[in-house]
């Protein structure tokens, strides 16, 4: 019984190995070339496997593409789970936040893949589902804590926050919004969101943070991108 499960141990590390050689292979594929390098026979050599091992671990290039992305998500959702915000909507707003510098600074792997992502509809997922528990989560404290209004349901509020942020990140990597602009943009949409939903408590402290970030919008849009993609 102990060597089955030690060889089966030995697959799965073998298994777990192999599918890290062929991330990474992609991931330097992507930066080097975008998505139109990630050639199926070129990445299987990078990463030192079959072709068929390729397709046998993750399937066609769109798998290969959203599996870098669930990476990314499972890595935001670790972090995210140990954000220390007393303040429910603090810290949604600090999740949206983390996850915008987050795609910035790994955007020469994730600007392309959001961009194929777009074009083939892949982008929408079990991913999303994840990502949009942890917002919901936050919104539900914040209803039990009464910083939002009973006529808003948090589950519709967690999903209105989620598809907006969405479209911002759509709108940064097809190359309408600069760096700058999709984090004010980012930020600015989420505190909207809470002006509309939240108690006279709640509303009252945004109001009085509102001018500083329409303030940082305002300038923020007036630096001009450096190439579009595709008009959204």
């Amino acid at each position: 019984m102990g060597t089955t499960i030690d060889t089966m141990d030995r697959r799965d590390a073998g298994k777990r190995k192999r599918r890290r050689r062929i991330l990474d292979a992609a991931r330097t594929r992507i930066v080097a070339g975008g998505v139109d390098a990630l050639a199926m026979r070129g990445l299987a050599a990078d990463a030192e496997v079959s072709v068929r091992t390729l397709y046998n671990l993750f399937g066609n290039k769109d798998d290969i593409l959203q599996a870098l992305v669930s990476e990314l998500i499972h890595e935001l959702d670790a972090t995210l789970a140990d954000l220390v915000h007393d303040d429910p909507i603090a810290r949604c707003r600090a999740i949206i936040s983390f996850s915008t510098d987050r795609l910035i600074a790994e955007q020469v792997v994730f600007r392309p893949i959001l961009q194929a992502q777009a074009r083939s509809m892949q982008g929408y997922s079990d991913n999303d589902r994840e990502s949009l528990a942890t917002i919901r989560t936050a919104i539900e404290e914040a209803a039990r804590r009464r910083l939002i209004s009973r006529h808003f349901s948090p589950e519709l509020l967690a999903q209105q926050i989620y598809s907006t942020h969405q479209h911002v990140i759509l709108l940064w990597a097809h190359g309408i919004l600069t760096d700058l602009q999709f984090r004010a943009r980012a930020v600015h949409a989420c505190t909207l969101n809470f002006l509309a939903a939240g108690t006279p408590r709640t509303r009252k402290a945004l109001l009085d943070e509102l001018p500083k970030l329409e303030l940082q919008l305002v300038e923020a849009l007036r630096e001009e991108p450096r190439g579009r993609s595709v008009a959204l």
